[in-house]
């Protein structure tokens, strides 16, 4: 990434938006101010003012788009190289319209992320790569559900039972950090959530928006776009988490209750989660969670028809 970026046109920002919108379900100015903060800037008035000129995103964002020209063509030029190899591993029965695989092999270049990109040219040596080798670090650099069911993939070295997979899903696109590990029996995954965070700040304040009224709805959200992608692949998924926004759930007190609690937002998202058909893990009382406890909650294909 270099300090010289210039900012994206509106036209890239609306598009971003209306992916925000359209897959978490937000409301539009929600969408908006969040592409907005990702870009550094308050709201959505001042990233159209930024739109063509230098700016300096948050450094602890990975922004949407900041790489070379000379360097997303690097990637493309692979892609064609490789094109036969990757139309052969695409199957658009279990590649999810959102996977870098389908994107790649559809040519759909605007809405591959360039952290994608970074990621699949940083581990990739084109001197003495191989197709086969391309095609997995395209795998790789996924960030849906697909991501954790080629986590078997030759390569990735694990030291747990072949039904328990445990890659991180980063996703800059909707600025989500996902660490879990996911337990396989037949249909059923239990996904035992260990991190889960946004590293979305309040710009200029270092602040994080766990207290902004659409946090909630925000992470509810990609939690559900998620369980989501594990029904459409055949998959009945059942989360616990443990650990949201760097606090250990059963660590939360009444004092997050208070709404000027500077972690507030993390009550809430807790009791919005138990609302959707969650229960304590143990059937422990939420407000007697013990250490090794967390919160449980499943989903079923009933709830996307």
């Amino acid at each position: 990434m270099t300090s010289a970026q210039i900012c994206p046109p509106l036209s890239v920002h609306k598009l971003h938006a209306t992916k925000l919108q359209k897959n978490l379900g937000l409301k539009r100015s929600t969408a908006c101010t969040i592409v907005a903060h990702i870009s550094g800037c308050l709201d959505w008035p001042q990233l159209r003012e930024m739109c063509g000129k230098p700016f300096d995103p948050p450094s602890s964002q990975i922004p949407l788009y900041f790489l070379e020209t000379s360097v997303i063509d690097k990637f493309w030029r692979l892609v064609d190289k490789y094109q036969a190899e990757l139309e052969k591993a695409y199957n658009p029965s279990i590649h999810l319209p959102d996977n870098l695989l389908a994107f790649v092999v559809n040519k759909k270049v605007n809405a591959v992320g360039h952290d994608q990109i970074d990621k699949v040219l940083w581990e990739f040596d084109e001197k003495s790569g191989t197709s086969e080798r391309f095609v997995g670090q395209i795998c790789c650099a996924d960030n849906t559900a697909y991501k954790v069911l080629k986590n078997e993939m030759k390569g990735w070295e694990l030291e747990t039972p072949d039904y328990i997979k445990n890659p991180w899903l980063d996703n800059a696109t909707y600025q989500q950090n996902f660490y879990a590990y996911y337990y396989f029996d037949n249909t059923k995954v239990l996904i035992k959530v260990r991190e889960w965070d946004s590293g979305i700040e309040i710009p200029n304040s270092k602040t994080s928006v766990v207290n902004k009224k659409w946090f909630v709805d925000y992470m509810v959200g990609y939690v559900n776009m998620l369980a989501k992608e594990f029904v459409s692949l055949g998959y009945q998924p059942t989360f616990e988490f443990f650990k949201i926004q760097n606090v250990f759930l059963p660590n939360l007190t009444s004092e997050f209750k208070d709404e000027n609690h500077p972690k507030h937002g993390i009550h809430s998202l807790v009791e919005k989660l138990l609302a959707i058909n969650g229960q304590e893990v143990g059937g422990v009382p939420y407000s007697k969670i013990t250490e090794d406890k967390g919160i449980k909650v499943s989903f079923t294909k009933d709830m996307y028809r």
